[in-house]
């Protein structure tokens, strides 16, 4: 269902509103970063994309995690918020802090569906995550896809480059600049592949970013 994801505390017990949140968890539609506040408190990215058949419940949406509560085993203190509400979304999603040390910039990116699809498919949403907010999304138009569905960004360990895959067969990696959040250089290995030959299912630099390695199913 659209409300069967759950946030669990520290004795793996559900976490007090933890309940009730949009989304799954079997591929990449979870993601938690800290507030750049730095006040114990964390958000919680998290995603449907159910291509037209979630009744607004599709697209990304984030939630607040305040581990202040309960003495320290946190409160739900935000839900269901949502951030793109398109019905188009790839499962997947990214996070890298920004170059000032501080801050957090979170991709995303919508489905590509052909003809069905209302969104270039060369578009990224770069989010800035800032103490006091989620910003609007800068929407980037770069590389390319055929296809899109499943999907995983993967970022260096200096967070220069970004690397996408997607279950359609997109391998493209890009130069992320931390400071402005704009991705260049676009890198299309390949734009897609066949069924019979598998699909990307993740991808992941070496500890020195000399290497890249993808997950192929």
């Amino acid at each position: 269902g659209f409300y069967s994801a759950k946030i669990i505390n520290r004795n793996n017990v559900l976490m007090d509103g933890g309940d009730s949140i949009v989304g799954n968890s079997w591929y990449n539609e979870l993601m938690i970063i800290p507030n750049p506040a730095g006040n114990n408190r964390f958000y919680i990215f998290h995603l449907t994309a159910s291509l037209g058949l979630g009744g607004g419940h599709n697209g990304l949406f984030y939630s607040v995690v305040d581990l202040n509560y309960n003495s320290g085993l946190g409160k739900v203190t935000t839900k269901n918020q949502h951030l793109i509400t398109t019905d188009y979304l790839t499962d997947a999603m990214g996070a890298v802090k920004h170059g000032n040390g501080r801050d957090w910039w979170v991709v995303s990116k919508p489905i590509y569906v052909g003809a069905t699809s209302l969104i270039p498919s060369d578009t990224f949403y770069v989010y800035l995550v800032t103490p006091d907010s989620i910003h609007a999304p800068m929407k980037q138009r770069i590389g390319y896809d055929k296809t899109t569905g499943l999907g995983n960004f993967t970022f260096s360990s200096d967070g220069s480059k970004l690397n996408f895959v997607s279950y359609g067969g997109s391998m493209q990696l890009f130069d992320f600049d931390r400071c402005t959040g704009l991705m260049s250089n676009a890198n299309i290995i390949t734009d897609s592949l066949p069924i019979t030959d598998g699909a990307f299912l993740g991808s992941a630099f070496s500890p020195n970013d000399s290497l890249l390695y993808i997950i192929k199913g």
